[in-house]
């Protein structure tokens, strides 16, 4: 009896391993859809090399490879003049292209400079840079102008750097464009300016665009002079004049000699002499009532109906003494 209550029991311990055996196996097995939820990484760049390099521009790009899970929200390059550029930066652009290949073009770069640049692009989860490549911008050449000044007068130019009489030579970037301002004394006019060229211009302003060395000549030209006083006596001198002939005849009223014992003498003077006569050139004229042994200063003058008087240089002379009674 006792040996049938241990096979009885042996069977049962069977069956109870056989039945929480098969219980869980059918708790491990997985049945219907199963949805499985993986956070985004940031993406994966390559930066494309730098080419097209001017002093202000270039053109680069770049290789989104892997959007890291998440929609790309924004892409482009990024560059500065240090090391390891980032987003932060307002020196980026943006290219809008979710995967695969896109072109960047740089601009606002200064000449002559070492620039850093990375690619980039940014999800949901950061953004991810590519590796980075440097390369510099050209540097503009440098040209002269200089500035001739013929006769009484000054030029400047509207950008910093010519002041002519006193500073008449610059050198300006390539492609920079200067105004050159001719102004004249009080009693000349301009005449004419000579380009590098050898163009002959006329007016009291012309250009330079810097893509060369150039000088440009300014000829400032005396409205009238005065010229040498002859035939001195006691009494009596010969003066002259020369108008110039580049004035035009239409403009011109009068001309005329004016003399006195003071310096600087005015058609406000009874001591003068009026040619009517508008014709260019040479003339001269008769002082007299002059007084022995005195010293007089003579100007040739011409009155215009577009700039008033103009006075020419003036000129000294001596009168003869009286003879001894």
């Amino acid at each position: 009896m006792k040996t049938l209550n241990k096979y009885f029991v042996g069977i049962l311990f069977i069956f109870a391993f056989l039945f929480i055996g098969a219980n869980i196996a059918s708790a491990d097995t997985i049945t219907g859809d199963v949805t499985v939820t993986v956070d985004p990484v940031i993406p994966s760049v390559g930066t494309s090399g730098v080419s097209l390099i001017t002093n202000t521009t270039a053109r680069s790009g770049g290789e989104i490879m892997d959007n890291g899970g998440a929609t790309i929200i924004t892409n482009g390059v990024v560059w500065s003049t240090s090391a390891s550029p980032t987003i932060s930066l307002s020196t980026k652009t943006s290219d809008d292209t979710s995967s695969g290949i896109f072109t960047s073009n740089i601009s606002s770069l200064n000449p002559g400079v070492l620039y850093h640049i990375r690619a980039y692009a940014t999800n949901s989860a950061g953004t991810g840079y590519g590796n980075e490549i440097t390369f510099t911008t050209l540097t503009l050449k440098a040209y002269t102008l200089t500035v001739v000044v013929n006769g009484s007068g000054t030029v400047d130019s509207d950008i910093l750097g010519i002041t002519c009489g006193t500073d008449c030579s610059e050198g300006y970037d390539e492609g920079t464009r200067v105004t050159l301002t001719a102004t004249p004394s009080t009693d000349t006019f301009i005449s004419s300016f000579i380009d590098g060229d050898g163009r002959v211009g006329s007016g009291n302003f012309t250009y330079y665009t810097a893509t060369k060395n150039e000088t440009i000549t300014f000829n400032f030209s005396k409205y009238i002079t005065t010229e040498n006083v002859t035939n001195i006596t006691q009494n009596t001198a010969t003066a002259a004049g020369n108008l110039n002939c580049s004035i035009p005849s239409s403009t011109i009223t009068s001309k005329g000699l004016v003399w006195s014992t003071s310096t600087n003498p005015t058609t406000a003077l009874s001591t003068k002499i009026i040619n009517g006569r508008t014709n260019c050139g040479y003339f001269s004229a008769n002082l007299t009532s002059l007084s022995a042994n005195t010293t007089y200063y003579v100007r040739a003058y011409v009155v215009t109906n577009n700039v008033g008087t103009k006075y020419g240089n003036e000129v000294s002379f001596k009168t003869l003494s009286s003879p001894p009674t």
